[in-house]
């Protein structure tokens, strides 16, 4: 099945404006890739910029989850400064609360940020 990447993107931009953070990421992504939206990395950097800071404070409050996303964007640079450490960081704790895909992830994280020096 081909992929409606405009509507995607419109719907996207929808839920956005209410405010739910993965549909930020979502647009984040898809102005990263050009999908159903000229690619614009500008655009991208601030959507992701708007999931961060949801992630970051519902991380705060220990929702696995958001730690758990959280760390993706720090691994990937997304919205935040590239930070393997803190990446890491959120990732074992949402892993001690038994989020499946954070303890699967959390070894190569933290492999990166040993190998960096910086856990």
């Amino acid at each position: 099945m081909e992929r409606d990447y405009l509507e995607a993107a419109q719907w996207y931009r929808r839920v956005a404006k209410q405010g739910l953070p993965e549909a930020h990421h979502s647009l984040g992504r898809a102005y990263e890739n050009g999908n159903g939206v000229a690619q614009d990395h500008s655009e991208a950097a601030e959507w992701y910029r708007k999931a961060a800071e949801w992630y970051r404070k519902a991380a705060e409050q220990d929702e696995t989850d958001a730690q758990y996303r959280l760390a993706d964007l720090y691994r990937r640079g997304d919205g935040v400064a590239q930070d393997d450490a803190k990446a890491a960081y959120w990732c074992r704790k949402a892993a001690n609360w038994n989020h499946d895909a954070a303890q699967k992830a959390l070894s190569s994280l933290e492999g990166i940020a040993d190998s960096a020096g910086r856990v």
